[in-house]
C-alpha cells in the first residue's frame, strides 16, 4: 500500500473501509488475471492473501457495514478463497515433494480451478466490491458517529480481540494437535494482516518487535502444516521436532511481547 493510501491518524472509519476494500478489489483482480493466464504457483497464493486481507478488513469494520452487504461479501470472498485453496494446496505439494505425478495433478487441478472460477464469475468480484463501497447504502444505519470517528478506534478493537484469540491457544504449542496449531496459524495471519492494514497508526520499535516475532512463528507453523498435509496424503515428511521446538521458542517470545496498539477504551 502506497504511503498516500495508508490508514493514518487522520483517517475516519468510513474512509478507511472504503480505501482498504477498494485497494483489495483492485489487487485481487490483478492477481486473478495471473491465475487465469499463468502457471506460476505464486499466483494463487497472492490472490488468496489478497482475499484474506479483504476479509480481515471487512471484519474489522463490521460494526459500520450494512449487515446484508457484510454477509454477501464474506460469502463471496470465502468461496473464492476456498476454490483457489485447492490449487494452492496442489502446487505446494508438487513443489515440496517434486514428483512427476504430483506436478501432473497440479496441472489438472489448475485447469479445473480456472473452470470453476469462470463458472462462478470470480472476475466480477473486484468490481462488485468497488461498486458496493462507492454506493451510499454500504453502511449500517445509525452508525454515523462511528463512521466519522477515527479508524484507529475500530482498528485497536480488532487488534485487541485477535491478539487475545491467539493468546487463548495457551503457552505450550507442543501439546496442541496439528489441527489446533493450524487454527492458531490462521489467527496469527489475521493478526498480521490487521497490523499491515494499520501500520501507519502506531509505528515504532514496539510494532517492529511484535511483527518480527510474529513472522518467525508463522514460518515455523507453515512448515509444520506442510508436513501434516504431506503425511495425510501418504507421503513421508521431515521430523517435526526441530520445527516444533523453534515454534515454541518463537511463540514464547511473541507472548512476552507487549502489544503496540492502545487498549480499545484508551484510543
Amino acid at each position: 500500500m502506497a504511503k498516500a493510501e495508508q490508514v493514518d491518524a487522520t483517517t475516519s472509519a468510513k474512509a478507511a473501509i472504503r480505501l482498504l476494500m477498494t485497494l483489495g478489489a483492485t489487487e485481487f483482480a490483478r492477481h486473478l488475471r495471473g491465475v487465469m493466464t499463468s502457471d506460476d504457483p505464486e499466483g494463487p497464493h497472492k490472490a488468496r492473501v489478497t482475499l484474506r486481507r479483504a476479509r480481515v478488513a471487512l471484519t474489522a469494520f463490521k460494526p459500520i457495514v450494512a449487515k446484508p452487504l457484510y454477509a454477501k461479501l464474506q460469502t463471496a470472498l470465502r468461496a473464492t478463497f476456498r476454490t483457489l485453496g485447492t490449487l494452492r494446496d496442489a502446487d505446494v505439494l508438487a513443489l515440496t515433494m517434486n514428483q512427476p505425478d504430483l506436478h501432473a495433478a497440479a496441472t489438472a487441478t489448475r485447469a479445473q480451478v480456472r473452470a470453476d472460477l469462470t463458472s462462478a464469475r470470480a472476475a466480477r468480484l473486484g468490481g462488485q466490491i468497488t461498486r458496493a463501497f462507492a454506493a451510499k447504502s454500504w453502511h449500517r444505519p445509525g452508525t454515523k458517529s462511528h463512521r466519522n470517528a477515527p479508524a484507529a478506534l475500530l482498528a485497536a478493537t480488532a487488534l485487541h480481540k485477535t491478539w487475545h484469540t491467539c493468546l487463548g491457544f495457551g503457552p505450550d504449542l507442543t501439546t496442541l494437535p496439528p489441527e489446533t496449531r493450524h487454527e492458531l496459524r490462521k489467527s496469527l495471519k489475521t493478526l498480521r494482516y490487521l497490523g499491515d492494514h494499520f501500520t501507519a497508526l502506531w509505528p515504532g520499535p514496539a510494532q517492529d518487535a511484535l511483527v518480527s516475532r510474529l513472522k518467525a512463528l508463522q514460518e515455523d507453523l507453515g512448515t509444520l502444516n506442510d508436513h501434516a498435509v504431506a503425511r495425510a496424503l501418504g507421503f513421508e515428511a521431515p521430523d517435526d521436532a526441530p520445527f516444533l521446538a523453534a515454534a515454541q521458542s518463537h511463540w514464547s517470545a511473541l507472548r512476552d511481547t507487549s502489544p503496540y496498539w492502545p487498549t480499545p477504551d484508551q484510543p
